[in-house]
């Protein structure tokens, strides 16, 4: 707790992070185009499948949990979230479920490149 906020600890299984890079994926017509579809906008901004890239993600998705401004809706015990990623070559935005800390669903949305580049002009 920190200054009277608690700050809550995400639980994020390392499954949802195979699916945004189409790893480890039980092959089927429902998942294997949506994981296929995350992995090439991962691509898109930059983002390859390593630990470093993955550590990352669980910062961005452990800031999502902790601030409930990004809050879109409510459904039932779940809580729908909205946040925005950028990678090395452009952003995404993220569409998150959660119960209470853990994570349920991630659905990247854009893939954007070339608006912002980090470090960049």
């Amino acid at each position: 707790m920190i200054k009277g906020i608690e700050i809550k600890r995400a639980n994020i299984a390392e499954g949802k992070l195979d699916y945004l890079f189409n790893k480890n994926i039980k092959p089927d017509p429902h998942n294997t185009p949506r994981a296929v579809e995350n992995a090439k906008q991962m691509r898109r901004i930059g983002l390859q499948d390593t630990p470093e890239n993955r550590a990352l993600l669980r910062q961005h998705f452990e800031a999502v949990v902790n601030d409930s401004t990004n809050i879109i809706r409510g459904l039932g015990a779940k809580t729908i979230r909205e946040s925005f990623f950028m990678g090395k070559k452009g952003g995404v935005k993220f569409e998150t479920v959660w119960e209470g800390e853990r994570l349920i669903t991630i659905e990247p949305h854009g893939g954007l490149r070339g608006i912002y580049k980090p470090g960049g002009s």
